[in-house]
């Protein structure tokens, strides 16, 4: 694995800092800050709304600007977002930092990708793209840890100012180092330093254990490949299902087949702390499950990995439907958090694989934005159709989608080979 990636991966998720820590932090010092609660959801989304559009603004200024360029502004932007996160400055400057902070997660998303892309061999990109997953959530799990000692010690406001200089300093330092690191060794191979543009994917190389032959090659490349919209559409549904459904439902879904409390063991466990508790188990997941699941994708095969967690998904909903034991609905909403999180691992390396092998086009763009939409998508309409159709049906349906794009897989001339 190529020490420069890792440093870039490093410099990312200490941009996190300030974003991962205002979802704990706004929610409870809003009132002190003059926003209405009520918009406290609005604040925490537009991020990701906004991305719908910046995910392509960010491939136009890529092509014209450059990885360093860009990774720059973008620390520097999200210090900026961060240190306004701790102003008392009102409704309308946090919404403007969220949507600028939103930009910034643009272009470092797809700057990691596309680092992936070309810096890696096509026999490490799951085990690369599973570690960018990890290591970013290690930004946002630190953030959770460090903000509740600092907030105590310092208070709101500088708690955000610490992140924020944490996130300038520190980032520009990993972004530059990344640079002279990635640098010397293209140097190293008496090869002149290229643009993203102009170096050649090294992904479409494929492992040397693999024949030379064309033929081969090319069927060996079909092997690792999906169709562009199969795998924006599995990206919809995996953010559909993990960012948004489970994680808005779940608890929601535990009040109303057990109550508000539950007796286990001779011991009274609230509802509320086994839905965070279970929550939780996303960090977990994220940092360990991701560099797994990419290893499994590496050695067998993007597509059956994401078959095989996919049908896990299915049985994981169609228990969290039906199940009315607690211990067992428990077992599934686990296992569900598990299966979606190595999902969009899996895609990720997908993605990448599409990304060298169409060369230059819009799939990361469109990707990170199905990913965004579902996500989104989820989370707002997750609860109301619960309320409309029951939690039954919600979850079947959700399911029933998720098997139909498995079962398209089998369509003549729609899938790569298996």
């Amino acid at each position: 694995m190529p020490r420069d990636i890792i440093f870039l991966f490093f410099a990312v998720s200490v941009t996190l800092l300030g974003d991962s820590s205002l979802y704990v932090l706004l929610p409870i010092h809003a009132e002190s800050l003059n926003i209405p609660v009520g918009m406290v959801g609005l604040l925490l989304s537009a991020n990701r709304f906004i991305r719908l559009f910046t995910n392509y603004f960010v491939l136009k200024c890529h092509l014209r600007l450059g990885s360093l360029v860009m990774l720059i502004g973008s620390v520097i932007g999200a210090a900026l977002t961060t240190l306004l996160y701790g102003l008392t400055a009102g409704l309308a400057v946090l919404l403007v930092s969220r949507m600028l902070w939103g930009l910034c997660w643009s272009v470092l998303r797809y700057e990691s990708y596309d680092s992936i892309a070309q810096e890696t061999a096509a026999a490490m990109r799951g085990y690369a793209s599973g570690l960018y997953h990890s290591i970013t959530r290690v930004g946002s799990l630190a953030a959770l840890l460090i903000s509740g000692v600092i907030i105590e010690w310092a208070g709101y406001r500088n708690t955000f100012l610490v992140f924020s200089i944490a996130t300038l300093v520190i980032g520009l330092v990993l972004v530059f180092l990344w640079h002279d690191t990635r640098r010397k060794r293209w140097h190293k191979k008496d090869e002149p330093e290229k643009t993203a543009c102009e170096r050649p994917c090294q992904a479409l190389q494929l492992p040397d254990s693999q024949p030379a032959d064309p033929g081969t090659a090319k069927a060996g490349l079909r092997r690792r490949l999906l169709s562009p919209w199969h795998c924006y559409a599995f990206t919809f549904f995996s953010g559909w299902i993990g960012s948004g459904l489970l994680v808005t439902t779940v608890g929601y879904i535990m009040m109303l087949k057990f109550g508000h409390q539950i007796k286990l063991a001779g011991i009274v466990i609230g509802i509320s702390m086994a839905a965070s508790f279970i929550t939780s188990t996303n960090w977990f997941y994220s940092i360990f499950l991701s560099v797994l699941t990419g290893r499994l994708s590496d050695r067998f095969g993007r597509i059956r990995v994401l078959v095989v967690i996919c049908l896990v998904l299915v049985g994981a909903l169609a228990s969290l439907a039906y199940v009315d034991v607690f211990l067992l609905f428990i077992l599934a909403a686990t296992i569900g958090f598990a299966a979606s999180i190595s999902l969009h691992a899996v895609l990720t390396a997908l993605t990448i694989d599409l990304h060298c092998h169409i060369k230059r086009g819009a799939v990361i763009a469109n990707q990170t934005t199905s990913s965004d939409l579902g996500a989104a998508m989820g989370a707002l309409l997750g609860l109301t159709l619960i309320t409309v159709i029951g939690y039954t049906w919600t979850y079947l349906l959700s399911l029933l989608v998720l098997g139909v794009l498995l079962l398209s897989l089998c369509l003549p001339g729609q899938q790569a080979e298996l």
